[in-house]
């Protein structure tokens, strides 16, 4: 679902494989207690991040954390670059605010809207 490359940025020496595992981590926990129902953007930290929500009123906390994104980083843009736009396009599951740089994605809808693989 998400492609990762090396970076220094966050002054940590994460490979891209234990930052997918961490990812995949929250994902999952997420998922399991029920609070992935939405994926939204928003910020923590002075940072703009993706987290889990289960409406589009709740808040990123560091408990439904996701991903954190660079600063100056378009979370929307990287939110819709990461998942499938094919399905994104096909099941109308996101909404934006007027800030276009926000996000809201039904995960339930988006899982199941994605093309099957062959």
């Amino acid at each position: 679902m998400i492609r990762w490359v090396s970076s220094n940025y966050f002054s940590c020496d994460l490979t891209p494989f234990v930052r997918c595992q961490h990812v995949a981590y929250r994902f999952q926990k997420n998922y399991d207690n029920g609070s992935l129902k939405n994926i939204i953007s928003g910020t923590l930290q002075n940072y703009p991040v993706v987290c889990a929500a289960v409406s589009r009123n709740d808040d990123c906390t560091s408990d439904t954390l996701l991903f954190t994104l660079k600063r100056g980083t378009n979370a929307r843009q990287a939110v819709e670059s990461l998942l499938d736009r094919r399905a994104l396009a096909a099941g109308k599951i996101q909404q934006q605010s007027g800030d276009d740089t926000q996000i809201l994605v039904d995960f339930n809808i988006y899982l199941n809207s994605l093309p099957e693989e062959p």
